[in-house]
């Protein structure tokens, strides 16, 4: 597919016009009298090799008895879209770690060839080989009670899906009732699960890293991370203690601040963790991601590309310069979402992109998201980025603050190439955003 025309069939992807009329036409024809599409908003957008792209949807239905909204995966395939489409269901049906069935494949898996989209429920992922167990609770109450409660009965497993990255990850949470000879009614537990895509070793490699944290001093009260409870090879599957906890936006306003002297604290003695990685981020390696995500954005909005060029041309000679740096345990996407609050306890949470580097990356794209969330209309402290930085350390270099005011500007311009892509917030690229990465 030329790109010209993969760019033309993307527009059409993130028009949401187009998209309602097309899929509710569709969606007649595979649930006739039974259900209706009211609605269909795009959620986000992802770069694949070979001038593909991966929309995430969200849709809403109406049916009989109410509302419920679905998440949706779609490929941007192109004239390939039938092809694809039936490959999809193929690869979903056979094996033993089969996911759809004759009364699933229409509904879970299905294109419309006119936009070149191959669309999916979130939950199906021939790459994601533990996705099986959700399809098939039987199994996967047998390996609960047996990975986790001695071959104890459980009953009344339900599944609820997190977040799913097509043929990267999923995470969810699982709902069951554990019976003992005391207790009939059973006492109702949660537990987290993260599945990984096969024919890796990430899964095995994030399960060892959150055991040493664990190990390693994060099993306290009130700086932790969840327990890591057991993994599972055959299905590429971490499961993990389910942490209560809200995150700082779910927080009443007077106990943010508060809450960011603890969240500064938790990063802090994360940076201060000695663990043996082999894995390290450099300067290089932030202006080739950012690098990559300007040419795209362009391609996709020329009439951003001058802005964006310039940007890119100012904080690459900014990353250039940085001469020195200890390196140390980064999480390399800790933001608002990474932590978990409660009265007495800090926890983070997602260890995948965890290796060596610059700690003023984390603290840079930590500022760099407290910006974003005003632009949102999000209400955060006014003093936040000098309650954090204090609570952080006492006092901070001249340069170490010199390369979190770097990083936290190519964060910011890392999001105005992602929120670009995203319909709902594309208004604070340009009026806020931009903005925003042009302070000092």
């Amino acid at each position: 597919m030329s790109d010209r025309n993969c760019i033309n069939l993307l527009h059409q992807a993130m028009d949401m016009d187009i998209i309602k009329n097309q899929m509710q036409m569709h969606w007649e024809l595979l649930i006739p009298d039974t259900t209706n599409l009211i609605n269909c908003q795009l959620i986000r957008v992802y770069p694949q090799k070979d001038n593909c792209f991966l929309l995430h949807y969200e849709i809403e239905l109406q049916t009989e008895e109410n509302n419920i909204h679905q998440q949706l995966w779609a490929e941007l395939v192109g004239e390939k879209a039938i092809e694809h489409c039936e490959q999809v269901k193929l690869s979903l049906r056979k094996s033993k770690r089969s996911q759809l069935n004759k009364q699933n494949q229409t509904l879970s898996v299905f294109c419309i060839p006119e936009l070149g989209l191959v669309f999916r429920v979130a939950g199906f992922d021939d790459r994601l080989p533990g996705l099986k167990l959700f399809h098939k609770p039987k199994l996967l109450t047998k390996i609960i009670s047996q990975t986790l409660h001695n071959n104890q009965k459980i009953k009344n497993v339900h599944v609820d899906i997190l977040g799913h990255r097509l043929g990267k990850r999923c995470i969810a949470r699982i709902n069951y009732q554990l019976i003992d000879i005391n207790n009939k009614e059973g006492v109702q537990k949660s537990i987290i699960t993260k599945l990984y895509k096969k024919r890796t070793d990430r899964s095995s490699q994030v399960f060892l890293l959150n055991e040493q944290l664990w190990n390693g001093g994060f099993n306290k009260d009130n700086i932790r991370i969840p327990e890591p409870l057991a993994y599972i090879d055959e299905w590429k599957m971490i499961l993990m203690e389910d942490v209560a906890g809200q995150l700082i936006t779910e927080q009443a306003d007077d106990v943010k601040s508060v809450s960011i002297i603890k969240t500064a604290k938790a990063l802090a003695k994360f940076h201060q963790t000695k663990l043996d990685i082999d894995a390290i981020f450099s300067p290089d390696d932030e202006i080739s991601l950012l690098d990559n995500w300007v040419d795209l954005t362009s391609l996709v909005f020329p009439t951003q590309q001058d802005n964006l060029k310039t940007a890119f041309n100012q904080i690459k000679i900014e990353l250039t310069a940085i001469q020195y740096f200890k390196p140390c345990l980064v999480h390399r996407d800790f933001y608002e979402k990474q932590v978990l609050l409660a009265e007495h306890k800090t926890t983070i949470i997602d260890f995948d992109t965890t290796c060596l580097s610059d700690p003023a990356i984390d603290i840079g794209n930590y500022l760099a998201h407290i910006s974003l969330l005003r632009l949102q209309g999000i209400s955060t402290p006014l003093n936040a980025e000098e309650v954090f930085l204090s609570a952080y350390a006492e006092s901070l270099t001249t340069d170490f603050y010199k390369r979190i005011s770097i990083y936290k500007r190519s964060t910011l311009l890392r999001l105005i190439c992602l929120y670009s892509f995203w319909p709902q917030w594309r208004d604070i690229v340009t009026d806020g955003l931009f903005n925003e990465f042009h302070k000092k």
